[in-house]
């Protein structure tokens, strides 16, 4: 009896676990998966990453802007929040204030030092998915490594919870996109902090997606309402 593998990877089996810890043990591993597996690259245009493009198109609207674009980023917030008050959100028995949420409930808005330079974490970000349909956040700066690779966690995690859950994002920061993650290279780093760097930053950052469940059973669908005007 026999079976078939199929796997996925953002890395050719070559350059699988890079700079990684006794990386040579695993170097018998990839020789037999070279052999015994077919390489398929399922991106034939490196150039293009289709989540932005299939977003873009699904909504007609800008997610992603840059400080310099302050001026349209605000028309986008303002038409997303207007009138907006403060909320606070239960964890695990502790409150987790939600600074701007729109006068419909389905909008809040945080800056990136809010949601990523406080004491949060994975319960945090699947709450608010689970509670908000779009996220603003706002000042996301470039996030140096190892420096930062406690902005980088949290921001990593942040950004998985509101994937899985579909919830829209609108970002204001400071660079384009494949630039926000930066290897510090004047700093020494343990192999901690390689992995760490090389995971965020020489590779786009891809979360698993999954069905998302409300907590009353419904599924939410993968075509979005549109945008509070």
């Amino acid at each position: 009896m026999g079976g078939v593998v199929v796997g996925t990877s953002n890395k050719v089996p070559e350059d699988l676990y890079v700079n990684g810890v006794q990386r040579e043990r695993l170097d018998t591993f990839g020789g037999a998966l070279r052999a015994r597996c077919e390489v398929v690259n399922v991106g034939e245009d490196e150039n293009k990453d289709w989540r932005i493009l299939g977003a873009q198109t699904a909504s007609g609207l800008k997610m992603w802007f840059l400080s310099t674009e302050k001026d349209e980023f605000e028309n986008v917030v303002d038409a997303q929040i207007g009138f907006s008050s403060s909320r606070n959100l239960t964890v695990f028995g502790r409150q987790f204030h939600v600074p701007r949420v729109s006068a419909q409930g389905v909008t809040c808005m945080f800056s990136f030092q809010q949601l990523c330079e406080e004491s949060l974490g994975p319960a945090n970000y699947l709450t608010l998915s689970s509670t908000f349909r779009t996220i603003i956040i706002t000042d996301i700066p470039i996030i140096r490594l190892p420096s930062g690779k406690n902005q980088a966690r949290r921001f990593i995690s942040l950004v998985d919870a509101l994937y899985e859950a579909r919830c829209r994002v609108v970002y204001m920061e400071d660079v384009q996109l494949d630039d926000l993650f930066q290897i510090d290279v004047d700093r020494g780093t343990d192999n901690t902090d390689v992995m760490l760097a090389e995971s965020v930053s020489l590779e786009k950052y891809r979360p698993n997606v999954i069905s998302y469940r409300h907590s009353d059973g419904s599924e939410r669908e993968e075509t979005r309402a549109p945008l509070e005007t």
